[in-house]
């Protein structure tokens, strides 16, 4: 099981994968901060800037009006708000584009004129609705099947996930007929990675006429997911320590099997 830098602090926000948090004074803040981005409505401009960059808090202060409708403007001090800003900006200023606590395009490093950074805002709300879009189609795909849904999220730099694939690969091809077999990257989809409240990898869960059954991270035995997918289809539902048991112990005979 990996989560991504630090995502156990700030999961499923991934803002602050490149912050080094142990050298961060005002831990709390960030925390904070970081929970603050995962629950606005809208998509997020964040700016770090300096008090006394008054060209740059000029052209927010015109576009702000513009967009307010759409998106949420925060603006953050370099050395006020210097817990916060240290895991965002190595200069002055940055616009950072954030939607539910995650980055949409990379950073942006200023300064910027007005029209310049009014495109941005254009481009950046084009990519959101994109991915709106794309996160609501799979979001629907996942309740809406007739079958029950087996979806495995998994990540390229996660080597725990690629040493399952193999065993869910033959699961879903052995399964095809009998389930919805489902694997999303969790870099390519967070969003719906958020959604689903899925902060480490690799993740698996089972799901039936649109409510979740059961879920756990971390791998196990092809045998125990043919079991999982048996019970489930049922509807026999063990108890969470059952199952949670029964994970494990196919979790053990993978290791032994690796180890061999």
């Amino acid at each position: 099981m990996i989560k991504k830098q630090y995502a156990l602090i700030f999961a499923p926000c991934l803002l602050f994968i490149q912050a080094h948090a142990a050298d961060i004074q005002g831990l709390e803040e960030l925390i904070a901060f970081s929970t603050n981005m995962q629950k606005r409505q809208f998509p997020v401009l964040v700016t770090v800037s300096d008090a006394a960059d008054s060209e740059t808090q000029a052209i927010l202060d015109t576009l702000q009006p513009e967009f307010s409708s759409i998106i949420d403007f925060v603006n953050l001090d370099n050395v006020a708000d210097s817990a916060i800003t240290r895991a965002l900006a190595r200069t002055t200023p940055t616009f950072h584009f954030i939607k539910k606590g995650i980055p949409l395009i990379p950073m942006i490093e200023g300064p910027l004129t007005e029209d310049e950074l009014r495109n941005f805002l254009i481009t950046y709300k084009q990519e959101s609705d994109r991915i709106d879009q794309q996160s609501n189609a799979i979001l629907e795909q996942l309740m809406e099947s007739p079958k029950p849904v087996l979806l495995y999220i998994t990540a390229s730099w996660c080597s725990p996930c690629q040493k399952i694939k193999p065993v869910v690969q033959e699961i879903f091809a052995e399964y095809e007929d009998d389930i919805a077999g489902i694997m999303l990257d969790y870099d390519a989809q967070r969003t719906v990675a958020s959604t689903l409240d899925v902060s480490a990898v690799p993740c698996f869960i089972f799901m039936k006429d649109g409510k979740e059954l059961y879920r756990f991270v971390g791998g196990t035995s092809a045998e125990v997911f043919r079991t999982l997918i048996s019970l489930f289809s049922s509807d026999i539902l063990p108890s969470q320590e059952e199952l949670d048991t029964l994970v494990e112990t196919g979790r053990q005979e993978l290791i032994e099997t690796n180890n061999q």
